[in-house]
């Protein structure tokens, strides 16, 4: 085993620095012809993004309305529809109304994420009844997101009637996990570790993406910080719970 394990590494090895240094030095050309470019055209490029994003704002929650949070409330639609139509013997018919469910669910949760990013963002509004309009929007966003989770949650709750909690409940991701079956539990262990993976993938690329901005346009050390943090946590709870369940503690 040990020398299987050696010869693995002294494998793998080679590849894994050629990309290191690979990619250190694409990264120190790019960093570096940014950072002459950067400085050159910086104030030109604030400029234009200030400008975009002035006309832009007050049109973002009106889009995330009509792209994400009406197809979410359709999808609901027809899985509830469907449920109604249900004889109670036929097993695709759930599994198609729950995959409706699944995707308005998303679209709800990526429709969340966007209306937080032009509220952060309504102060670039190129006028002062386009910031109020954008907060306005966000509100109602809120609302009907907020709202159609709950809707979501509470058909999936009358197609399987042992799971429990609500969501306006503090305790409703504890809840819920405690009422699923193993099965369940193992597919969202499943996709929770590779939501994991990816996630901390994708922290390192904005890491990186941030320190080169940093060099480009003098964005500033505190840019880099949030996707660290994204990644540290990440590592850290990931940890922690495989310690906690090795003692059989309950992780949640």
């Amino acid at each position: 085993m040990k020398d299987n394990i050696e010869r693995e590494n002294r494998k793998a090895f080679p590849k894994f620095i050629l990309i290191v240094l690979v990619s250190a030095l694409g990264g120190g050309i790019v960093g570096l012809c940014g950072g002459i470019l950067g400085i050159q055209n910086l104030e030109n490029a604030q400029e234009t993004i200030l400008k975009v994003m002035g006309v832009a704002v007050p049109w973002g929650i009106p889009v995330i309305l009509l792209t994400l949070v009406l197809p979410g409330w359709l999808l609901y639609r027809q899985a509830n529809k469907m449920f109604r139509n249900w004889d109670g013997e036929e097993e695709e018919l759930p599994r198609k109304a729950e995959e409706k469910l699944s995707y308005g669910l998303l679209f709800s949760n990526m429709a969340f994420i966007l209306d937080c990013f032009f509220l952060s963002a309504c102060h670039m509004a190129s006028t002062n009844q386009g910031m109020i309009l954008t907060i306005v929007l966000y509100c109602l966003g809120l609302v009907l997101e907020i709202v159609l989770q709950q809707k979501i949650v509470d058909l999936t709750r009358r197609m399987n009637p042992e799971k429990q909690g609500s969501i306006y409940d503090l305790k409703f991701q504890k809840k819920w996990m405690e009422s699923c079956d193993e099965a369940e539990r193992a597919k969202i262990g499943q996709a929770s570790y590779k939501a994991f993976l990816v996630t901390t993938q994708v922290a390192a690329i904005l890491w990186l993406v941030t320190v080169m901005a940093n060099f480009m346009m003098g964005t500033g050390l505190f840019a880099t910080l949030p996707p660290l943090i994204i990644w540290a946590t990440m590592q850290a709870v990931y940890t922690i719970t495989t310690i906690r369940q090795e003692r059989g503690t309950d992780p949640l």
